[in-house]
């Protein structure tokens, strides 16, 4: 016989000895106690899941109150919100017509502002027209309170970031 014969035969004859085993019929008290240490068993898993449901829930809020005070934690967090509302605002401080030099609408950086609470996002992949039709490159910044989630300035002016 070789190792995977030997192998089968004991997985076999387990198999059987495991299910053809008899088992003792219970009485009502052993049934009863039975019972009762089972919803004693589940109560305690409950207890146990809603502890570590208590201390994920505690954690993720320690974790976001230390993203908030993390510059680069909480500025790409906002920064979705901040675009979406700081872009109408950049884009009217065109006299004539826009146009961004980015497929996507994007802030080149993140900065703390003077209040607390308020980061500045800043870029420059926009052009404004002027009034003879020439496009002049700009750079803007959009001072976004975190707390609020609202615009608390919007600044554009003529020029290039620096190093770009």
């Amino acid at each position: 016989m070789t190792k995977g014969n030997i192998f089968t035969l004991v997985f076999w004859a387990a198999v059987i000895l495991f299910f053809a085993w008899p088992t003792p019929e219970l009485t009502e008290e052993e049934k009863v106690a039975a019972a009762i240490q089972a919803e004693k068993d589940a109560t305690e898993a409950t207890a146990r899941a809603e502890a570590r449901a208590k201390d994920a829930e505690v954690k993720a809020k320690a974790e976001e109150i230390a993203c908030i005070a993390k510059l680069d934690c909480i500025a790409p967090k906002s920064r979705e919100e901040a675009t979406f509302q700081c872009v109408p605002r950049i884009e009217a401080f065109a006299k004539y017509d826009h146009e961004w030099t980015t497929l996507l609408v994007t802030f080149d950086g993140w900065r703390w502002a003077g209040p607390p609470r308020v980061i500045t996002f800043y870029g420059g992949n926009i052009k404004l027209q002027n009034g003879f039709g020439a496009w002049q490159p700009h750079t803007y910044e959009c001072d976004f309170d975190i707390n609020k989630k609202e615009i608390v300035d919007v600044r554009v002016r003529p020029g290039r970031l620096p190093g770009s």
